[in-house]
């Protein structure tokens, strides 16, 4: 029982960090980004691409990093127009949309069979007569720490209340010298960047496959619902 445990409180960080960046993106922008899943998977087949083909570790970094930035911009050109008319149900489509377009185009490139980021047998962690395989680990930590962070950021800092500011109305902001765009633009972004390195975790985890991120965003698009869509800490719990 404690060991089924361990394994779902892994699976539970990776619904947290997925469930975390929908709560970014939709504090400034009120558009539930159902995107976020599959740039996840596709930034992780990225790394994939650079692990199989024995490129430089800097090309390890730098691919995936490209790739998530260059998806989170896709991303946000894509939802924008719908945002600014505030039309969220349009950007909620479009991001569905975009997410079926990804795993379309990985499965095309990629195939449909698992790849696995790790020959061999996965590393574990042991502790008396449980395991956790460390990349588990890792994803445990790394949740914590950014959800520590990211609760103390939007609750205690200034750029937590411009975020603030702009979800309650957008243009109020713009008349307080909040360039708002600029905002959304580098959320999406960041946003971005965790779902890319909570994929490439994943992938350490279990086997790659092309659908993977649409049962995590589904799961963090409850949660994020459940836990509350204006107050982060509910996200959290």
């Amino acid at each position: 029982m404690i060991q089924i445990l361990i394994y779902s409180f892994v699976t539970g960080t990776q619904v947290l960090l997925l469930a975390l960046a929908l709560f970014l993106v939709y504090a400034v922008s009120k558009v539930q980004n159902l995107a976020l899943g599959a740039i996840a998977v596709a930034v992780a087949y990225s790394f994939y691409f650079a692990l199989s083909n024995a490129l430089p570790f800097w090309a390890l970094i730098l691919i995936p990093l490209l790739t998530a930035t260059a998806l989170g911009a896709v991303n946000f050109l894509l939802n924008e127009p719908f945002t600014k008319k505030q039309e969220y149900l349009f950007a909620l489509l479009t991001s569905f949309s975009f997410a079926v377009v990804l795993e379309s185009m990985v499965s095309i490139i990629f195939g449909t069979d698992g790849k696995s980021l790790i020959s061999g047998i996965s590393p574990v962690y042991e502790f008396g007569i449980y395991q956790i395989p460390t990349p588990g680990l890792i994803i445990i930590g790394l949740g914590i720490i950014i959800g520590i962070i990211s609760f103390f950021i939007v609750r205690y800092t200034p750029w937590g209340r411009m975020l603030k500011a702009i979800a309650g109305n957008s243009f109020s902001a713009v008349s307080l010298g909040i360039n708002s765009r600029k905002a959304r633009f580098i959320v999406y972004l960041l946003a971005s960047l965790l779902v890319g390195i909570l994929g490439i975790l994943a992938g350490f985890n279990t086997a790659l496959t092309p659908t993977m991120g649409f049962s995590l965003i589904i799961m963090a698009f409850i949660a994020f619902l459940v836990g509350g869509i204006s107050d982060i800490k509910g996200t959290i719990v």
